[in-house]
């Protein structure tokens, strides 16, 4: 995975910045379009890029309009930031 930079973007869950995105199916640095989807590398949430490259969140009803393919993006996609979210939990050393 390649990764791009661009100018920083603010997470609309927990306010991160964030000024990178990588793309898991090239090897080449590919800036993001409208559309494709991102996770939060702070918080793990999924997030999708809208004009102007504006994050949002994904609603119920978000996901209720996806089609076929964009569905099983966003499920693969989401399955990744549980994952990142369960390592990063696991990772953290305890508190004593």
């Amino acid at each position: 995975m390649r990764v791009a930079r661009h100018d920083p973007l603010k997470c609309p869950q927990c306010s991160s910045k964030m000024d990178a995105s990588g793309c898991l199916s090239s090897d080449k640095p590919i800036s993001p379009s409208p559309g494709d989807f991102t996770i939060c590398s702070y918080c793990q949430t999924v997030l999708r890029y809208g004009e102007g490259l504006r994050l949002s969140t994904i609603s119920d009803q978000d996901i209720k309009g996806m089609n076929d393919e964009e569905r099983a993006i966003f499920e693969y996609i989401n399955v990744i930031a549980i994952y990142d979210h369960i390592h990063v939990i696991i990772a953290k050393p305890e508190e004593n």
